[in-house]
């Protein structure tokens, strides 16, 4: 029998909804606060962390002349570097917060998500995630350097104070032809270029709650009301964008032990429909009022376990592009029948990531497809012809890991990412005419403002920075997201504008920032 005063609280975790299941400071509330202690938990769960102690390690390869896995004065275990002779005293583990420890991972479950999908043509062989094609290069000891949580928690989260990016001076064009800018599409009203300044002024800003699960997919509703948003755990859910809560779980299709994570989604440009896919190419087509499926659509079998996954209306809500893999298939949203498969050509069939579609945007005709594609590190964009499903056009050496790229609202102008910048490139001519240096690290998304006036990347640590199509100088800087979470690199997947481009919101690692930016 269940006491009468835990009823409630056993009923709420046993909820088939996970929305609705306390979280671990809610269930500690119930109780009160717990008395700190060394070694708050029975043996065997301290058992348990020694053995975790001893694996990590292992894995990092740490002998006891180089690293110690230390316990703090509350519990809590991390991981410290030391020096030659170093008195393992000396060292400090960070503070936590007062309460209840968090509880160890359940054995053989993950703490943090891995790799998307397994390649089904060679069982032995994992395709890399999106995000550990971007950051394999980081070793193991670069993370013995910092601290390394044994157990992953949810917790409730609230505005998070943070300053600008001091940015040089705005300086002239280095293009020595005039710069081709982005002008407003016909949709939206245009908004005047913000002005330089070298100190760029406080923005308004917002950190979302930690959610248990890596984001993995965002998208703005086009009236600018709701944020789609993915997760690692296959789960699609809807957050008011005003607050970065919640408002709606459309589907969850995790399986334990099964890896699976929602790969992309894509409001349709009126709005009524949202596209998501799985790591399985599992299209699926939401009705955005009722919130309840409208179709499902299998995607091409070469499309599962890519490592890059996206997702576009055409500008005229017609037809929607899924690329996978090597693969890009476009299908009539109405028939929701297949109209084409385009195939990327590759030269070396050794390597099978070798022409895998990175990013893909439709371009402001509908007639055109853009993409960007792996290479072995000789990075192309390719431009298709959707009514014939040819290749009409190749930009050869276009940069340095181009995992994005984004069509300006009046067509005009395409901006693509490469470690440490961003290019930009007439689609009239096909030529580079700017290039806009930005970090060391790989910028990892981008995007354009509605009204056409800014361009906002995000690299790896999660920096942000805005430039001016007008005269392609930056004119904000963002680093709030980086202290979102220090143990993590925060590898943002996207960046979206609000329709009417005064809000920029981004996913990073487990949580979405939101700036106002207008």
């Amino acid at each position: 029998m269940v006491p009468e005063e835990l009823r409630d609280l056993v009923a709420r975790c046993l909820s088939k909804d996970r929305l609705l299941r306390p979280t671990l400071e809610e269930i500690a509330g119930t109780f009160g606060l717990l008395n700190p202690s060394v070694r708050p938990w029975p043996d065997a769960v301290h058992a348990r962390i020694d053995e975790q102690q001893a694996t990590i390690v292992r894995l990092l390869g740490l002998d006891g002349a180089e690293g110690q896995l230390v316990a703090s004065d509350t519990g809590t275990v991390v991981l410290a570097r030391r020096t030659a002779n170093q008195d393992l005293s000396t060292i400090t583990a960070p503070q936590v917060p007062a309460g209840p420890a968090p509880l160890l991972p359940t054995p053989g479950a993950a703490d943090s998500p891995a790799d998307e999908g397994v390649d089904e043509d060679s069982a032995a062989r994992r395709r890399p995630s999106r995000r550990t094609l971007l950051f394999g290069a980081l070793g193991a000891g670069a993370v013995a350097a910092t601290a390394v949580p044994l157990a992953l928690m949810r917790t409730s989260g609230s505005p998070e104070a943070g300053g600008s990016e001091t940015l040089p001076p705005p300086t002239s064009s280095p293009s020595t032809s005039p710069p081709v800018t982005a002008s407003p599409s016909t949709s939206s009203s245009p908004t005047a270029t913000p002005t330089p300044s070298s100190t760029p002024e406080e923005l308004a800003y917002r950190a979302s709650f930690k959610w248990k699960t890596m984001l993995s997919a965002l998208d703005y509703s086009p009236d600018g009301k709701l944020l789609a948003v993915g997760d690692f755990d296959s789960v699609l859910m809807l957050w008011n964008s005003t607050d970065l809560v919640v408002a709606a779980t459309l589907g969850n299709s995790y399986l334990p032990g099964i890896e699976n994570l929602t790969s992309a989604v894509r409001f349709s440009p009126d709005g009524t429909l949202l596209a998501s896919v799985d790591n399985f190419a599992t299209i699926t087509l939401w009705d955005v009022a009722s919130r309840q499926k409208a179709a499902t659509i299998q995607g091409d079998k070469d499309q599962k376990s890519a490592g890059f996954s996206n997702l576009a209306f055409s500008p005229d809500g017609k037809t929607l592009a899924y690329s996978g893999n090597r693969v890009i298939t476009l299908w009539d949203v109405q028939s929701r029948s297949l109209v084409a498969t385009l195939v990327n050509p590759i030269e070396n069939p050794t390597y099978k990531a070798e022409g895998d579609v990175a990013s893909m945007a439709f371009a402001q005709d509908g007639r055109t497809i853009i993409a960007s594609t792996d290479l072995d590190r000789d990075d192309l964009l390719r431009f298709w012809d959707v009514r014939r499903g040819t290749l009409t056009a190749t930009i050869e050496h276009a940069g340095d890991g181009v995992i994005a790229l984004a069509v300006s609202p009046d067509g005009k102008v395409l901006a693509t990412v490469s470690r440490g910048e961003v290019k930009v490139w007439d689609v009239a001519t096909r030529a580079m005419v700017e290039t806009l240096p930005f970090t060391s690290d790989p910028v990892c998304a981008l995007a354009f403002s509605p009204d056409g006036g800014s361009l906002a990347a995000a690299e790896q640590t999660g920096g942000v920075r805005i430039w001016s199509t007008a005269t392609w100088n930056p004119i904000r800087g963002l680093d709030q997201a980086k202290s979102l979470d220090p143990t993590l690199s925060m590898m943002p997947d996207s960046l979206v504008f609000s329709p009417d481009s005064k809000v920029l919101v981004g996913n990073f690692g487990y949580r979405l920032a939101r700036w106002k930016v207008g």
